[in-house]
C-alpha cells in the first residue's frame, strides 16, 4: 500500500484540510463508526456541489450526536475544486457527544459550508491525484486505510456517485456504481472488494446513494457482505439524503431503518422530487431466489406471453424494462392474485419501504408509481428484453444462476 502524503497547512487557511490524520494507534471502539465514499469527478462535475452539501449535512448531522463517534470520508472530487481538495482525499471528523469535533466546537449556520467543513477535517489527500475511485485495488486501499483509522466492533457504508444497478459499466458509456471521469465498478467486484476488507468486521448496511440500486440482483451479490442494502429501485435525484437528520440515525446500536426511508421520502416531497426508499435484509436473499425459481417453474408457460407494460416497472428511457416489481410481476402472472408464500416472504426480506406515488411524483416526469403494485424491490426478467449486451452480462451474475434462469433461455429466446 503507498503512504499516503499528510497534508499540514495553519487553521486560519479555511480553504483547505486544517490538521493530519493522527498517527497513534487508535484503539478498537465499541460501536459504529460510519464511512462515506463519496465519487464527483463525473465528466461535467455536475455531482460535485450536491455531494459537497452532502458532506456539510454530514457534518452537521455528526455535531447532533450524543456519544462519541467517527465519520470517515473518501472524497473523489471534480478536477478543479475549489473547496481545499487538491485531490482524492480522506477526511476525518470524530465527535464527542456534546458538540465539538476534532476537539472544536462544531461550525453552526453560515460557516456551515463546503469549504469550512474540509478545513475542519483532519485531511490526508492521496499522493496520486488522479486515481481511479472505481478500481478494485483502489477502493479496496482506501477502505482499508479508512478501517485502520477507526477500528471498531462494526461499519455502516455510504455510497455516493452515479448508479446503474446490476447493468454492467464500462470505461465511458454506462455504469454500475460510480463515474470517476467515466469509470465505473460492477456490482460483483464491488461485493467482492467489501467482502475482502470487512471479511473479519462487521458491516451492518450498505446505503446507496446511487441510481437503482434496490434490485434482486444488487442485493444478491450483496447478501455475504453486509447485513441490510438501503436504496431506491428507480433512479434517485441529485440531492441525496438528508444527512442532517439521517446520520445520527446511523450511529443508533439499533438503526432506525423505517425512519431513514422515511426521512428519505419527506425530504423528496419537500424538494418537489419523486423517490422510492426500501431496506433489505440480505440474509433472506437467499430465500428469495428459491422461492423464485421454483414458481418461475409453475409459471413457465406464462412467461413468454407476458406482456411486460402490464407489470410495475422501475426504468426510464434507456433503462426502460431493466427492473420491474418483484410481487406484482407473480401477481401478473398469477391472474392479479398474489401467489401463496410470497407476502410473508417479502415481509420478511423487506424490513422498511417508502416511497412517492401517482401523477404529481412522476419518476424523472415519465414514470408513474402505483403505491399497491410497489414492494419495494424489483428484478430484471432476461431475454424479454432485446439487448444483448444485457442479457449476455445478465447470466455471469449470481442472481441469475441461484435462480436457474438459464432453464428458460431456449423458451424465451425461441422468437426473437
Amino acid at each position: 500500500m503507498k503512504k499516503l502524503l499528510l497534508l499540514l497547512l495553519s487553521v486560519f487557511v479555511f480553504v483547505s484540510c486544517s490538521d493530519e490524520i493522527p498517527e497513534e494507534k487508535v484503539p478498537v471502539k465499541s460501536g459504529r463508526t460510519v464511512l462515506a465514499y463519496l465519487i464527483s469527478n463525473n465528466k461535467s462535475g455536475s455531482l460535485d456541489k450536491y455531494l459537497k452539501q452532502n458532506l456539510v449535512d454530514m457534518y452537521s448531522g455528526l455535531s447532533q450526536t450524543t456519544d462519541s463517534c467517527t465519520l470517515l470520508v473518501y472524497y473523489r472530487p471534480y478536477d478543479g475544486d475549489a473547496d481545499g481538495l487538491e485531490g482524492p482525499s480522506l477526511l476525518q471528523y470524530n465527535s464527542d457527544g456534546k458538540g465539538n469535533i476534532n476537539n472544536r466546537r462544531s461550525l453552526q449556520g453560515g460557516d456551515l459550508n463546503p469549504s469550512r467543513v474540509i478545513a475542519e477535517a483532519y485531511c490526508s489527500p492521496y499522493i496520486e491525484k488522479n486515481h481511479n475511485a472505481t478500481d478494485m485495488k483502489t477502493m479496496e486501499r482506501v477502505l482499508d486505510q479508512m478501517v485502520k483509522l477507526s477500528p471498531s466492533t462494526n461499519y455502516g457504508i455510504i455510497f455516493g456517485s452515479h448508479g446503474t444497478s446490476w447493468m454492467p459499466g464500462n470505461e465511458i458509456a454506462a455504469r454500475s456504481f460510480g463515474d470517476d471521469a467515466g469509470y465505473n465498478i460492477n456490482i460483483p467486484e464491488m461485493a467482492e472488494t467489501l467482502e475482502t476488507v470487512f471479511s473479519d468486521r462487521q458491516l451492518d448496511f450498505v446505503l446507496f446513494d446511487a441510481c437503482m440500486m434496490a434490485t434482486a440482483e444488487v442485493c444478491y451479490e450483496f447478501k455475504d457482505v453486509t447485513d441490510y442494502l438501503i436504496g431506491a429501485v428507480v433512479e434517485t435525484h441529485v440531492y441525496g439524503h438528508p444527512y442532517d437528520i439521517v446520520l445520527p440515525k446511523l450511529y443508533q446500536k439499533d438503526v432506525p431503518y423505517g425512519d431513514i426511508c422515511k426521512d428519505y421520502i419527506d425530504y423528496s416531497r419537500q424538494l418537489g422530487a419523486w423517490g422510492t426508499c426500501a431496506a433489505v435484509d440480505c440474509s433472506k436473499m437467499d430465500e428469495l431466489a428459491d422461492w423464485v425459481g421454483a414458481n418461475l417453474d409453475v409459471y413457465s408457460d406464462k412467461l413468454l406471453p407476458l406482456d411486460m407494460d402490464d407489470v410495475q416497472q422501475y426504468g426510464v428511457g434507456s433503462f426502460k424494462y431493466f427492473s420491474l416489481d418483484v410481487v406484482d410481476f407473480f401477481k401478473t402472472l398469477n391472474d392479479g392474485e398474489t401467489p401463496e408464500g410470497l407476502d410473508n416472504l417479502m415481509n420478511n426480506l423487506i424490513i422498511a419501504k417508502e416511497g412517492l406515488f401517482g401523477d404529481n411524483y412522476k419518476v424523472v416526469d415519465i414514470l408513474k408509481l402505483d403505491e399497491d403494485r410497489f414492494c419495494g424491490i424489483g428484478m430484471y426478467i432476461p431475454y424479454r428484453v432485446n439487448n444483448s449486451k444485457w442479457n449476455s452480462y445478465y447470466e455471469t451474475l449470481s442472481w441469475y444462476k441461484a435462480v436457474g434462469w438459464d432453464r428458460f433461455k431456449t423458451l424465451l429466446t425461441t422468437n426473437q
